[in-house]
């Protein structure tokens, strides 16, 4: 999907319109594509402020999901209790990144 086109006002109509489907991050994402393609190609991308004020406004109380880590005993747990038949590949990765860890940095 192109986003930014030869009229502002066209840009702001297909944002609203991709807005009821897709999440703001990823028309933001999209947007920047746009952008950066624009100015390689040399079209003045200074008159696109409502564009922006769109994003800004669609960003408004947007909080990231903070992804879900283990913690060393888990990892320790799962690399003991774990059963080899199913998780076997898994466990020798584990390991490896471990011994890996443990080496001197060069």
């Amino acid at each position: 999907m192109r986003i930014l086109r030869n009229n502002p006002r066209l840009s702001i109509s297909d944002l609203e319109e991709k807005s009821k489907v897709w999440k703001s991050l990823t028309l933001w994402s999209k947007f920047v594509n746009d952008k950066v393609e624009c100015l390689k190609n040399g079209v003045d991308v200074s008159n696109y402020f409502k564009v922006v004020a769109f994003f800004k406004r669609k960003n408004c109380g947007y909080s990231p999901k903070k992804s879900k880590t283990l913690t060393f005993e888990q990892v320790q747990r799962f690399i003991n209790e774990a059963p080899d038949e199913k998780y076997l590949m898994l466990l020798y990765k584990i390991s490896i990144y471990e011994v890996l860890m443990l080496l001197p940095q060069v």
